[in-house]
């Protein structure tokens, strides 16, 4: 043991003397060697931290390191780094101001793998396209270290902490993503990347018009818009009508409807899809947004039917056109109109006439008929029942005679039925010959056909007597 001793040496001579000699003898005490230290994640330094003791007066003025990868040192506390991940030994050798000197070796000191963050994400998507994160960190598989938490920092105030998983960004724009992991030794890594996410277009069209008579020519326009520096690259339409899906900015179309009702209307719904240059798509539906009203059917009656004389030159007309009609235009073909109904037309001339109706629907919707009427002379034609052909210059010829008259014929027959006399001239009458000589008075047929000036025929069948 340490401490102060007294050491006593006696001699003697051969001849018997004794002497004795006493010095005091001083054991120095050892150190207490020791150290501590904490395991750490690499590639940080340990720092090792002498707790070694003098127990005693004489100082500890040496400390003298080794460790298991090579490395020395002389430090009292040094901080070491090792080149890679695992486990150190150490020897702390410590030597006091009179040499004494010990040492202590410790267990492993431990330099835990970091991990390496990753992942993988749909780093460019469309908004309200969803954003899907998968991890893909790793630690060294050399060790028994694994990661036991997962904490995402999205960019907009939300986070995810399982290793996969899901967020949908509120708008549009640009978002840092950093994964933080961590193992089950507390080693951590990070990893950032940015995430896009493009704008939707903000789809808008106009037409022109909405509404109107069929048919019904409408002119689209596109006014769909997307946020700067983005653009719009392609356009669907949908116009409400089978096959009708032009893939132009602003189409034309002309709706005409196969069929439609005197009273019904056709609407048709309107969808635009529009895709930008990164391939987001958004489209808008407009639901009834042309709607396309029926022609009016123009018809009318006229009373007479159509011809009538001067004597009493008048026209009844009664408008027979579809019942969504509310509005009506006559022109009598005379300078005169009229906006009833069912008006009257009266003529001071004779001739032809062209009656124009123009009736209106409640929208807007016209559609125009015309006849042509005829207003004639007054016809006349009389056939004297007898004559005397004896040359006295009074009633010697037979003929028929009127007024407005454009062909005519006459016929006469004898009692056996014999034609003996023709003309179709009016100046061309019967002398009441035949080949050149008298016939017997007595009773013979005449047959007339005339031809008024409406070219309306007329059949006369009678007979004439012949007097001498």
């Amino acid at each position: 043991a340490d401490g102060f001793y007294d050491v006593v040496l006696t001699v003697e001579s051969d001849s018997g003397c004794v002497a004795t000699s006493t010095e005091t003898i001083e054991v120095y005490p050892n150190p207490i060697a020791d150290f501590t230290f904490d395991s750490v994640c690499f590639p940080l330094p340990i720092q090792f931290t002498d707790q070694s003791l003098d127990n005693g007066a004489y100082g500890i003025t040496q400390w003298a390191w080794t460790f298991t990868d090579g490395q020395n040192s002389t430090l009292q506390s040094p901080l070491m780094a090792f080149p890679v991940f695992g486990a150190y030994g150490a020897t702390l050798t410590v030597t006091n101001s009179v040499g004494c000197k010990v040492n202590v070796s410790l267990g492993d000191a431990l330099v835990h793998p970091m991990p390496v963050a990753g992942f993988d994400a749909n780093l460019e998507h469309c908004y309200l396209d969803i954003l899907a994160v998968t991890d893909m960190s790793t630690v060294d598989l050399l060790s028994n270290d694994v990661i036991t938490t997962w904490e995402y920092t999205l960019g907009d105030g939300a986070s995810i902490s399982t290793p996969d998983g899901q967020h949908n960004y509120a708008s549009a724009g640009f978002y840092d993503v950093q994964l933080l992991v961590t193992t089950n030794h507390s080693c951590l890594d990070s990893m950032v990347q940015t995430v896009e996410v493009y704008p939707l277009p903000l789809v808008e069209f106009s037409a022109l018009p909405e509404e109107g008579c069929d048919p019904l020519a409408v002119q689209f326009l596109d006014v769909s818009s997307i946020t700067t520096p983005y653009t719009l690259a392609s356009w669907e339409w949908d116009l409400g009508v089978e096959g009708q899906t032009p893939e132009v900015q602003n189409p034309f179309y002309v709706y005409n409807p196969d069929s439609l009702g005197a009273l019904d209307a056709a609407t048709y719904d309107v969808a635009l899809t529009v895709t930008s240059g990164n391939g987001c798509v958004d489209s808008l539906l407009m639901v009834d947004y042309i709607t396309v009203h029926p022609l009016p059917d123009a018809v009318f009656s006229t009373d007479p039917a159509r011809v009538t004389n001067i004597i009493d030159p008048v026209f009844s007309l009664t408008d027979l056109s579809t019942a969504n009609v509310v509005a009506w235009n006559w022109n009598f073909g005379n300078g005169q109109q009229s906006w009833e109904q069912n008006p009257v037309s009266a003529y001071s001339d004779t001739g032809s006439y062209v009656i124009e109706l123009i009736v209106e629907t409640p929208y807007g919707c016209f559609d125009t008929v015309s006849y042509t009427v005829q207003v004639e002379p007054n016809f006349t034609f009389h056939i004297p029942n007898s004559f005397t052909p004896n040359g006295d210059g009074v009633n010697d010829y037979f003929f028929g005679i009127g007024e407005y008259i454009k062909n005519y014929r006459m016929e006469i027959y004898d009692r056996w039925g014999e034609l003996i006399f023709l003309s179709s001239n009016m100046e061309y009458s019967w002398d009441g010959r035949y080949k050149g000589k008298d016939v017997q008075q007595g009773q013979y047929v005449s047959k007339f056909y005339v031809t008024d000036w409406a070219n309306q025929g007329h059949e006369y069948i009678g007979s004439v007597r012949l007097h001498r």
